[in-house]
């Protein structure tokens, strides 16, 4: 089990780490590449893009060939990905090499979080984790390797150390055991569970827009406040190895973190928005535990990456957008807040889930 999730720790930390390493490395590649400002948030916000992509695929592949066959597929994109960006002589090429650490990207959190939730949901809360620290990570090494392709390079490491531990990743057996396997025709739509799992995926596509913008181009003031930001939302994710009931955490999270992008717009204090990614890796983990065990086996990865999808889809709007509409990010804030709040209202009302067992 400690191989297992070693490996899928690294999975995580490439998440993080190769998702914002571009906002790290952004200043030298616009002086080698020169793109205009339509490229820049083309570039900033293609691996999201990949990601959308990646997460309805791999999602779907998580469901039929398996977990860990889903969760290699992505790792193996992590790399190829990662070498492409680090020897590309263009514009173009960069941006290619960004869209296959995005597809990555895309089935990483849908395969490792699916698989945890049918082996041992207390460490769903780790995927988070350790993505808060790649995130980290790759705020810090920018300042400390240069050139700017050697900090690309290194999104390839840790994905190279998962494929070596992946030989001991167990299939789970939640998924074995499932009839989907040998009858397709077992996937069935709940309207309760759809309806739910369409309000998670809403509140995940507002949230992951403003988190994404902030983690690009608002890098925090200092690498202090950064190191608040991610300590917070690493102890959020801890937070998520809790049986408090997914609902009450939920519709807390996105209430509070809507109250204070609300206090950040109109007074700008840093703390409100440290507590923004505090409860927004509680909304994150919690979601994807309360979509996981709405679902059953035989199409739990689909919706796990339906999820993904729409929080990255969120993520390519913030960031493509972010270029374009700084000028008028209070007014832009203040409505995504009121978003969140709404959304939050709603959550009470949609189904519960069995926290004991998933099948």
């Amino acid at each position: 089990m400690k191989r297992t999730l070693l490996a899928l720790a690294m999975g995580g930390y490439t998440d993080g780490f190769d998702l914002l390493i571009i906002a790290g490395v952004l200043g030298e590649v616009l002086k080698v590449f020169k793109p205009t400002r339509l490229e820049t948030g083309l570039l900033v916000s293609t691996s999201f893009l990949g990601s959308i992509v990646g997460a309805i695929i791999l999602g779907l592949v998580c469901d039929i060939m398996g977990r860990r066959k889903s969760y290699l597929i992505s790792l193996i994109l992590f790399i190829i990905g990662a070498l492409i960006s680090a020897t590309a002589q263009d514009y173009g090429s960069l941006v290619l090499g960004r869209l296959l650490v995005g597809l990555g990207i895309g089935g990483e959190i849908p395969s490792s979080t699916t698989l945890l939730t049918e082996i041992s949901k207390k460490w769903v809360g780790l995927i988070f984790a350790s993505w808060a620290i790649g995130a980290l990570s790759a705020t810090i090494i920018p300042f400390f390797v240069y050139p700017w392709r050697i900090a690309l390079l290194l999104g390839a490491v840790p994905p190279l150390i998962a494929v070596a531990l992946h030989r001991w990743i167990r299939e789970s057996e939640v998924w074995l055991n499932s009839s989907r396997i040998n009858n397709a025709s077992k996937f069935t739509v709940n309207k309760a569970s759809s309806i739910a799992t369409l309000v998670t995926g809403l509140s995940q596509l507002v949230l992951t827009m403003v988190l994404a913008s902030f983690a690009v181009y608002v890098p925090g003031y200092s690498m202090g406040t950064q190191l608040i930001n991610w300590t917070l939302f690493a102890i959020g994710s801890v937070l998520t190895i809790s049986a408090l009931r997914r609902k009450h955490i939920l519709f807390l999270s996105y209430l509070l973190i809507g109250v204070f992008l609300v206090t950040y717009s109109v007074t700008g204090l840093f703390s409100a928005i440290a507590l923004v990614w505090f409860f927004s890796c509680l909304a994150f983990g919690f979601s994807f535990l309360y979509v996981g065990e709405l679902r059953s086996a035989t199409d739990r990865g689909t919706f796990n990456g339906f999820l993904f999808f729409m929080g990255r889809l969120g993520g390519a709007i913030g960031t493509f957008s972010y270029p374009l509409l700084r000028y008028e990010l209070k007014e832009v804030l203040l409505m995504i807040s009121l978003s969140l709040m709404v959304l939050s209202l709603i959550i009470p009302f949609l189904e519960e889930t069995r926290i004991e067992k998933v099948e």
